[in-house]
């Protein structure tokens, strides 16, 4: 019975209460052999079969539970073992079927399929970006044979991105991780984030243990800021760690996790999360709630370190080009949010809101007449700079009332702390004289 993290231990006692239900009278000769084939098992001396038998010995079958150590019968379910079964990788009989492969010269959809398919989901043990790549290109040759059928011939464009897909596999290597991780050993997670993807990689004495990957969904590439999406990958990799802790019913002591931006760990560290983010405040206040809640309210367990980016372990695991091109691609984007300007936002998530009229005035919030047009969310494009106001920018006089109101504007389409550190640096970088630009910032700010 193969087993690992994407069966649970309820599918598994599942499983064994079929068995049962179907097994011949004579029971005497059954036992069971207990597979690991990926990094379920968080620890040698825990093992879930064990409370199974209560629903099992009763009805005259205790069972043993036995690991695979043998290196042809480990290969046989999909991995290999390799130094005494201590660690484990992809199996190299299917990598190497995989690598073999070659397209006939005017394929189908039928056949591209066939390429990817030969990648069995084993996550945890296939090289970087192998597995994104993957299911979103038989995203792709799904929505083209729902075009059109399965035996048509193949687009050029997506013959070349499944040549590429070839190409990124023949240039990787299998990683080989450690079989198991001890929960008592110190865990180091490192975690990044790029526009399309945010991803992890664990360390145990300096040896990697874990390795994940995560596609933004359409709305989050487009709509989050990156301090958003670098939170999100702290949360990638709590979940990770209480996913395993949950199904394993184990603790992990000493849990380490680094970023390279400032403002997602200081609302981990804070538990707060400041309206100087703008629009994003929302989306970082909702993924604070959700970290709270799936860690028992003792977020402060898990200790937040920062990182340089250089110095990021996840940092190469973020970034490459056909995942780049996957999820530019007019396929991935949600049919429902095409990524436009143009698109209506919800008023919700707006900053300035309209105002409404109070049935309860208080001093601390008194009456305020309603608007007629709603305010929208503002747009993330900063405007570009009028070509005769950056002559005069670049001279180094000192800008005029209409002048400055032009880089505030700027404040607008970033709302928040982006918006004043592109202003900021504008009157740096081109030695702008404006003495008082913090205070007529802050004002602008405060309205």
């Amino acid at each position: 019975m193969p087993y690992g993290m994407t069966l649970s231990s309820l599918i598994l006692d599942f499983c064994v209460r079929y068995t049962l239900a179907t097994l011949p009278t004579d029971k005497s000769t059954i036992k069971h052999i207990h597979y690991v084939d990926d990094l379920a098992q968080l620890a040698q001396h825990q093992d879930d079969f064990f409370d199974l038998n209560q629903y099992t010995a009763p009805q005259g079958l205790p069972l043993t539970t036995e690991d695979f150590a043998d290196e042809d019968e480990a290969t046989f379910y999909g991995v290999t073992l390799s130094d005494g079964a201590k660690y484990i990788s992809y199996s190299h009989d299917r990598w190497q079927k995989l690598l073999n492969t070659t397209l006939p010269p005017e394929p189908t959809l039928r056949d591209l399929l066939s390429v990817v398919a030969l990648i069995t989901h084993q996550p945890d043990l296939l090289p970087p970006f192998v597995e994104p790549c993957k299911n979103l290109l038989q995203s792709r040759i799904a929505v083209a044979a729902n075009n059109t059928h399965w035996d048509a011939p193949a687009d050029k464009s997506l013959i070349a991105l499944i040549k590429s897909f070839l190409d990124l596999c023949s240039n990787s290597e299998l990683p080989v991780l450690q079989r198991h991780i001890d929960v008592n050993i110190p865990i180091k997670i490192y975690t990044d984030a790029s526009a399309y993807c945010i991803a992890l990689v664990a360390y145990q004495k300096d040896q990697p243990v874990l390795l994940r990957q995560q596609v933004l969904s359409p709305r989050a590439k487009d709509l989050y800021h990156t301090n958003t999406k670098e939170l999100h990958g702290i949360a990638f990799a709590i979940e990770t760690l209480r996913r395993m802790e949950i199904d394993r019913r184990v603790h992990f002591n000493h849990i380490t996790i680094y970023t390279d931006n400032t403002a997602a760990q200081s609302i981990v560290l804070n538990q707060r999360v400041s309206s100087v983010h703008g629009k994003q405040t929302i989306h970082l206040l909702k993924t604070l709630r959700y970290l709270q809640d799936i860690t028992d309210d003792n977020l402060g367990r898990f200790t937040i370190l920062h990182c340089t980016g250089p110095s990021n372990r996840a940092d190469v695991y973020t970034r490459h080009p056909l995942l780049a091109l996957l999820t530019n691609n007019d396929h991935y984007n949600d049919i429902n949010f095409p990524p436009t300007t143009t698109n209506t936002t919800l008023s919700l998530m707006a900053i300035k809101r309209p105002a409404s009229v109070t049935t309860l005035p208080s001093a601390k919030h008194p009456r305020t007449t309603s608007t007629t047009t709603p305010l929208s969310l503002p747009t993330t494009t900063c405007p570009p700079l009028d070509t005769s106001l950056l002559e005069i920018l670049r001279t180094g006089a000192t800008v005029n009332k209409n002048e400055r109101q032009q880089l505030l504007h700027q404040l607008h389409h970033d709302y928040g702390h982006e918006g004043a550190t592109t202003v900021n640096k504008r009157v740096r970088a081109f030695k702008i004289s404006w003495p008082n630009v913090a205070d007529e910032i802050n004002k602008l700010t405060k309205q």
